[in-house]
């Protein structure tokens, strides 16, 4: 790595890092959908986890949260990446959210720049960019005195459209993998509104232990917006590199157990199960549903080679 690029890069860490650090004040503000299957849809929470190999990956993501009752969350999900040599690695990713009466629809295109530390090790900073759009049907809203108006009621249809951003960071080796990202930075730090959601900051983690045909992958991911912290933890089993297995536990919330198949060396299908174990347990939740979906395809070969970075699952 050369001096100009290395400071370039020291610039982006302490930015990032800064952003990630400043300390904030969440109100009245709605938390980043729930997913089970995050040790595959990493460009969901962490822009940084585009591709670094010479392919194109397409993935979906359909969640069902709680059911049973009326009203409850569903989220789709929808991304997109590819990497181009010497350039670095680009995304779009898709997220339709519901919940209740309430919509939001987010977009973001991300790009990421490699730092080969070494042979097997790559440091990959990335930001993404783009719009969150959050809608409430007030007309279908009961409030408590339903004779008296409040001024600070919603009666119609609310609707917004603002600018998004996220950053990202992660450390990659044929092991290892480790990333640090923050959603919605642009955001006020003294406090939010329904149309602006809180600062949100991921840490994510798994290290891989492979033999001949079974691979042991345990993994990690902390997410907080100040006010609330999810901890998942997950331990994935992987047989053949084609069928897998896991069971994860989320901190004083589910129990959540994994199923997938790999077929054709290019194409994913994986389910989840929530069995809810926190407050949802005794009000009628009969738990909540997850199909994950990815299909990778490969690049057309070129006259020059690319170099094979390390990846977490191929």
């Amino acid at each position: 790595m050369n001096n100009t690029k290395l400071v370039r890069f020291i610039r982006v860490i302490i930015a990032g890092i800064a952003l990630l650090i400043m300390p904030q004040i969440t109100l009245f503000a709605q938390n980043d959908p729930q997913i089970s299957h995050f040790m595959f849809a990493q460009t969901a929470y962490n822009p940084a986890f585009s591709t670094h190999e010479p392919e194109y990956n397409v993935w979906l993501l359909a969640r069902q949260q709680w059911v049973g009752f009326n009203e409850a969350p569903s989220t789709q999900w929808i991304g997109f990446d590819t990497y181009f040599p010497g350039i670095g690695g680009f995304g779009l990713c898709i997220a339709n959210d519901m919940l209740g009466f309430e919509k939001s629809i987010n977009l973001k295109l991300q790009y990421t720049f490699n730092f080969q530390l070494n042979e097997k090790a790559v440091l990959c900073p990335s930001v993404g960019a783009g719009i969150a759009s959050r809608s409430l049907d007030g007309s279908k809203l009961i409030y408590e005195d339903i004779y008296v108006s409040d001024p600070e009621g919603l009666y119609s249809m609310q609707n917004e459209m603002i600018p998004d951003f996220d950053f990202g960071i992660r450390y990659l080796s044929p092991s290892l993998t480790f990333g640090l990202s923050s959603s919605h930075i642009a955001n006020s730090i003294t406090g939010t509104d329904f149309f602006q959601k809180p600062r949100h900051i991921y840490l994510f983690g798994a290290y891989r232990i492979k033999s001949d045909k079974i691979e042991i992958t345990p993994s990690f991911l902390v997410k907080s917006s100040i006010f609330i912290t999810h901890v998942d933890i997950n331990g994935m089993f992987t047989y053949n590199d084609k069928f897998w297995f896991g069971l994860s536990y989320r901190l004083q919330e589910a129990i959540t157990g994994l199923i997938g198949l790999k077929f054709y060396s290019k194409y994913m299908i994986g389910y989840s199960y929530d069995l809810h174990t926190g407050p949802v347990k005794s009000a009628n939740c009969s738990g909540s549903h997850e199909i994950f979906l990815k299909a990778t395809f490969l690049k057309p070969e070129k006259p020059y080679s690319y170099y094979k970075t390390p990846r977490l699952f191929n």
